[in-house]
């Protein structure tokens, strides 16, 4: 498309006017130095072609919102299962492997709240 569209402003430009460029010489007669009929077909066909390059944009726009959506729902489902899962999960404490008889005020292992059995 944006070929097409640069195609036909090099026949604009080739015949010297641009997109706005009038048709009509100062007494309101069509210009003679250039092909009005291939002029006026370029202008129309610029203008068809970028109002559905445009509409196309939206519609790409419209689907990049959509995908990156839902991306993010499902990165944030499984983020979500996966903390569920981790919460779900028992927590087994290792067997002791020492039990304590006395535990001395003030010592490390007081410090520690290491528990008497």
């Amino acid at each position: 498309m944006e070929e097409q569209i640069k195609a036909y402003y090099d026949v604009l430009g080739d015949q010297g006017v641009g997109m706005e460029g009038p048709l009509v010489d100062a007494e309101g007669f069509p210009r003679a130095d250039v092909n009005v009929y291939q002029i006026r077909t370029a202008k129309h066909s610029i203008s068809c072609i970028q109002n559905y390059h445009k509409a196309i944009m939206v519609e790409i726009e419209m689907a990049l919102h959509r995908l990156h959506a839902r991306e993010k729902a499902k990165r944030d489902q499984d983020q979500a299962e996966s903390q569920a899962e981790s919460m779900e999960q028992e927590v087994t404490l290792p067997s002791p492997f020492a039990r304590a008889d006395a535990v001395s005020q003030g010592s490390p292992a007081c410090q520690a709240l290491v528990m008497v059995s």
